[in-house]
């Protein structure tokens, strides 16, 4: 079985096998002799999930010769310490990246590893096996911490090409890059968005994607551009509704247009009110103005040269790694 301990500034959870009544006595000294582990404050919502286990799988780490509690506060309190590692009065931190597996052991051999996680577990007892604890070194760099009965996995965290930023979708992490690359038509854009980031041209899936693409690209917009400037996003015009005649509920606005973006659950577009529903206009694109977005509009597929605006580039998606 598992014990967990709390206070009422942090929940702190001391994890471990209890065979025996010698045990929960060690048990009961350790908390007596460690006080700080379990009263320490900080700003940080970070907690510490204290455990009997060892270290394994790892690369290297810093060395400090403290106690246990200092040891479990040097890391709380370090940005990019995730594990803390006792044994034989040595503490070890880690980095992610420089550790992936804790193998669990009984409270006897004497080493202790505390996890940092935002994550409260709601109880402790084999149930856990298969819950995730999860962290953040940054708010756009989480890793997780898998629990199985004998071993917890640490995943590195997910990350985004450079100059990309990782959002949230309600169907996973997405990370959005927009691409300066001009004189490239919609399927030059789409390969190279997948050659270069295994990505996708992206939709947009709520407003806040649709303003950081806006912030990335309304400063180059020429003030004497009164169009603005365009880039390639995700959606080519089902055939079903290419011609004139087509302009039912089923080719109404974006339900016009094939949609690849695999994270995407509902398409945040606007569109002018007179957008042009014509055989040639099944490619979309994404105009930007020095001022605020304009719209995302239908044009050519194998436009180049833009007349009435600028084509600057496109907008990829792709997952993390």
């Amino acid at each position: 079985m598992f014990y967990m301990l709390s206070t009422k500034l942090h929940a702190i959870l001391f994890l471990s096998f209890f065979q025996t009544f010698e045990d929960i006595m060690k048990i009961h000294i350790l908390f007596l002799s460690f006080p700080l582990i379990f009263d320490f404050t900080s700003p940080s919502t970070h907690i510490m999930v204290l455990l009997h286990g060892e270290l394994t799988n790892f690369l290297n780490f810093t060395e400090k010769t403290v106690n246990w509690s200092s040891c479990v506060t040097n890391c709380h309190n370090k940005l990019d310490c995730i594990v803390a590692g006792f044994e034989n009065g040595t503490c070890k931190l880690f980095e992610i990246g420089k550790l992936s597996t804790i193998k669990r052991l009984n409270s006897h051999y004497g080493k202790m590893v505390a996890v940092k996680t935002v994550t409260n577990l709601t109880s402790c007892d084999y149930s856990t096996n298969g819950n995730v604890l999860q962290g953040f070194i940054n708010h756009d760099q989480p890793y997780n911490v898998t629990i199985s009965q004998n071993t917890w996995i640490i995943q590195k965290p997910p990350k985004c090409p450079e100059n990309f930023e990782m959002f949230h979708r309600l169907k996973g992490l997405w990370c959005i890059g927009v691409i300066n690359k001009t004189l490239t038509s919609q399927e030059e854009s789409s390969d190279f968005c997948k050659s270069e980031y295994n990505g996708v041209l992206n939709a947009f899936d709520n407003e806040t994607e649709r303003d950081f693409v806006f912030r990335r690209t309304n400063g180059s917009v020429s003030p004497l551009n009164e169009h603005g400037d365009a880039y390639w996003v995700n959606g080519v015009r089902k055939e079903s509704c290419r011609n004139n005649d087509k302009i039912g509920s089923d080719c109404d606005g974006i339900k016009a247009f094939n949609i690849t973006d695999p994270l995407i659950t509902e398409v945040y577009n606007n569109w002018v009110e007179d957008q042009v529903i014509g055989t040639l206009d099944n490619c979309l694109v994404y105009r930007v103005a020095a001022t605020q977005g304009k719209s995302t509009v239908a044009v050519p597929c194998d436009w180049v040269v833009a007349y009435a605006y600028r084509l600057k580039g496109f907008v990829c998606g792709t997952r993390p790694v």
